[in-house]
């Protein structure tokens, strides 16, 4: 196999952060917005030599492609933060988010011929928009000690996918899903300078353009593969646990 690309990725993103603490100690809004916009447009070039041995006389098979693909993405969102006191020591979290993504996205492959003739391959190409809305209701509630403080809660996060194929002017089938996930916050202070943490999350998170593509990539024979547009999210399960043990004298 040898292949060769071509490519350009701009890329645009911002970020909005404002933060309201009010009289009552404790009581405190949050409020996040942020948009992005990026995009790729790449040519590709793929050279793919096949021989068969397992028949009387091998057979060579050369096969030689051009894919050109041109994908847009624009997103926006919104992150809303709100904490009360209810207790001396201890605040309740409110959290909603929305997010919301489109996408669009266009391949065209050519079959070239042994003179460089290119030829449109219209059953390897495919042209296909989808858009993509993600939000958060969440609760938690987070306990602050001197020496440690914690947070538990719980996220409802639905999910809504939904995806046209322009080149076959047809719909693919919606994918909705209601995903639930707990959240548990962990921070303990041995002493100044040793620290444990401990953090669980779960996310929901959009299928790229290559696994909703449903279209045959064949340049390399001995491994074809075909997106699927009617893929559902993925789940991630996020654990992280931290150890922090620091010397101010050594630095170590």
């Amino acid at each position: 196999n040898r292949d060769s690309t071509n490519s350009n990725t701009p890329n645009f993103g911002a970020n909005i952060l404002f933060n309201h603490r009010f009289q009552k100690r404790g009581r405190n809004l949050a409020v996040n917005i942020n948009l992005g916009t990026n995009s790729n447009e790449s040519e590709s070039e793929k050279i793919n030599l096949t021989r068969n041995l397992n028949l009387p006389v091998p057979v060579e098979v050369a096969l030689r492609q051009m894919i050109v693909q041109d994908n847009d993405s624009r997103n926006y969102g919104f992150r809303l933060n709100y904490s009360e006191p209810i207790a001396k020591d201890r605040f309740l979290d409110l959290i909603y988010s929305y997010n919301y993504s489109f996408t669009r996205n266009d391949r065209k492959t050519y079959d070239i011929d042994s003179i460089g003739l290119k030829e449109f391959s219209p059953e390897l190409s495919n042209a296909f928009e989808n858009k993509f809305v993600n939000q958060r209701f969440g609760a938690n509630i987070r306990t602050v000690k001197k020496k440690y403080n914690y947070s538990l809660g719980v996220n409802f996060q639905p999910v809504n996918l939904r995806g046209y194929s322009i080149s076959k002017d047809s719909m693919y089938t919606p994918q909705k899903r209601m995903n639930i996930f707990p959240v548990a916050r962990l921070a303990y202070n041995f002493t100044r300078t040793k620290a444990l943490n401990f953090n669980y999350f779960g996310n929901a998170r959009q299928p790229s353009f290559t696994q909703l593509q449903p279209v045959r990539d064949i340049s390399n024979p001995q491994y074809q593969t075909q997106g699927n547009p009617n893929l559902k999210p993925e789940l991630n399960h996020n654990f992280t646990l931290f150890f922090n043990n620091f010397n101010f004298i050594s630095g170590q």
